[in-house]
């Protein structure tokens, strides 16, 4: 195991263990857009290029569709979002993709922080920690600002 490995697990643990309202001070109190930014990216690539095919597919609950459709679903989708809070809670709501969403941040997003030049894997690990607990929790999600325009 590298460095970077033991890092990412220690992160993970110890922010595993924090409880929800713990978990949500913390996350409110960094600057999280850069870091939205880059994990909302990484899966949006992962999604678009690198994703286990077999494992999108079998995830997305209409099993007839090819990775292709649900490619094309998902960038229609995303098209003309930010990758931002908005596009995040919009992910997390999603019926078609927050399931593939919670698989990501499980399993391929700490790989993306090991392969990638991160330098605060810590809050890095902290945004994923506290996005896959919104995905089980209501009340977590419900906390995630959302800024609406102004006309």
């Amino acid at each position: 195991m590298n460095i970077s490995e033991l890092l990412i697990q220690d992160y993970q643990s110890k922010f595993e263990e924090l409880d929800e309202c713990e978990l949500m001070e913390r996350y409110n109190h960094i600057q999280k857009s850069n870091y939205l930014k880059n994990i909302l990216r990484s899966f949006y690539v992962f999604m678009l290029n690198e994703g286990d095919e077999i494992v999108i597919e079998s995830i997305v609950q209409d099993s007839s569709k090819t990775i292709n459709q649900i490619r094309k679903e998902f960038n229609a989708f995303i098209k003309n979002k930010k990758l931002n809070q908005s596009t995040l809670v919009s992910f997390m709501k999603s019926k078609r993709f927050s399931q593939i969403l919670y698989y990501y941040l499980c399993y391929y997003s700490y790989d993306w922080i090991m392969k990638g030049s991160i330098s605060d894997i810590e809050t890095h690990i902290l945004c994923i920690t506290y996005m896959k607990k919104c995905l089980k929790s209501d009340s977590l999600l419900s906390q995630i600002k959302v800024y609406k325009k102004q006309l």
